[in-house]
């Protein structure tokens, strides 16, 4: 196996076993709602603290993995969001606790997604790009779904303070496991970029990204992604639940069973970002966004109206859902390494991801907020989801547009080859 490959699978494995921490807090949402007695914007708060965390983080991590590679950033940041998630199986008491510890685990989640694609698009030609990104972003959508498989047994079982643990330790040997066995690439920086301008200052970049239109256009169709998709993870689980008691589970299997069905949900978002992005190699970029964040959009509007459905048929259009709507992940960040200069990819990724994941500090909190306004007098256990739902399919139906404008744009023909 060559080492560009070797270096995706201990990426890979590193994400994975660090990424555990993202959602674990989810997968125990409703037994912390009953203890702590969440409002749904409490608890959707706390869901955005951790978002706040990563946004203050991914900018700063970009420029360091510029500055010092990649690697360490990881490291560090493996380290720390690691640490962060076990103190908050042991100091997390009510929601003001909650929501802070949650954001300071968000802090280094910030510094192990950006680093890692910084690594691949230096160690992957443009060709292959696509799919490399594709395989890291599933491996990131793969830890989403261990964490709900693990943390609601374990919950259920022992309490959600070990479920917490359980999830959260990994982070430390996924520390141990980039540090000694992944690389920084030695290929020139030529060889990863069609072309090589002058070194930009920082704030020259950010004028770039932020203003020049092609740029613009690719990062509100991640903000409009990014929206849906982190909306619909950090609810689904709850979601999931909530279908479960109202077709006649017990709190206790409803918790196991209802996170079980939206693990899978999640899961099926590992395979299609590696499709995404072997579409968009040989599609293109702006056809494949375009492609499918309708169809998630289309789910989004639908999904929370179905409840009532029998379970097997519930479930059928909540995996399908799964599926597209992180299919698109990977084609952004493919799309901007070819639109900027090597040399200052780490910090566009960086202010990308600080974009898009900004806008995922508001979705899971208005999502929670939604869901007060219209269950009125119901703590926890809501009966009304689609109004939820259905704002995240709004934000997602931006996308589509900021697409068809970057198609007309010359500048288009920068990625995947020439086929936009």
């Amino acid at each position: 196996m060559s080492s560009r490959y070797l270096v995706l699978v201990f990426l890979c494995l590193g994400q994975f076993a660090a990424g555990l921490t993202w959602y674990n807090y989810s997968a125990v949402l409703p037994l912390l709602q009953k203890e702590w007695s969440l409002s749904g914007t409490q608890a959707g708060v706390v869901l955005s603290a951790f978002q706040a965390g990563y946004v203050l983080a991914v900018i700063i991590s970009g420029l360091l993995s510029d500055k010092f590679g990649g690697r360490k950033v990881f490291v560090f940041s493996a380290i720390e969001t690691s640490l962060m998630g076990l103190a908050f199986g042991l100091f997390a008491k009510d929601f003001a606790s909650a929501a802070v510890i949650r954001g300071l685990a968000g802090l280094g989640q910030g510094g192990l997604y950006v680093p890692g694609m910084k690594l691949l698009s230096e160690w992957f030609p443009p060709g292959e790009r696509g799919k490399s990104l594709g395989i890291y972003t599933s491996a990131l959508i793969a830890s989403y779904a261990g964490a709900l498989y693990v943390a609601a047994p374990v919950a259920s079982a022992y309490g959600w303070h070990w479920a917490i643990w359980l999830t959260s330790i990994w982070g430390l040997p996924s520390a141990a496991l980039v540090f000694f066995l992944v690389k920084e690439s030695t290929r020139p920086k030529s060889a990863v970029a069609n072309s090589t301008p002058p070194m930009l200052s920082f704030i020259s970049l950010l004028r770039k990204i932020l203003l020049q239109k092609p740029l613009c256009l690719l990062n509100i169709g991640y903000m409009s992604h990014m929206w849906e998709l982190y909306g619909f993870y950090g609810w689904i689980g709850p979601f999931v639940v909530a279908v479960t008691l109202r077709q006649g589970f017990t709190a206790e299997s409803a918790l196991v069973y209802g996170n079980t069905m939206a693990a899978t949900a999640m899961l099926m978002g590992v395979a299609s970002p590696v499709l995404g992005g072997f579409m968009s190699d040989k599609m293109g970029r702006t056809k494949t966004v375009m492609m499918v964040l309708l169809v998630s959009a289309a789910c989004s509007f639908s999904t929370g109206w179905l409840m009532t459905l029998p379970l097997y048929a519930f479930l059928s259009v909540v995996l399908v859902y799964g599926f597209f709507v992180v299919m698109d992940s990977p084609v952004f960040k493919a799309g901007l390494s070819e639109l900027v200069a090597p040399e200052c990819l780490g910090a566009a990724l960086g202010v990308q991801s600080f974009l898009g994941f900004g806008i995922t500090i508001l979705s899971p909190a208005l999502f929670g907020l939604v869901l007060d306004v219209t269950n009125p007098g119901i703590a926890g256990e809501f009966q009304v989801w689609g109004w939820s739902f259905g704002l995240l399919g709004l934000g997602a139906l931006i996308g589509p547009v900021a697409m068809y404008f970057l198609r007309r744009l010359s500048e288009s023909l920068k990625m995947a080859g020439g086929k936009k």
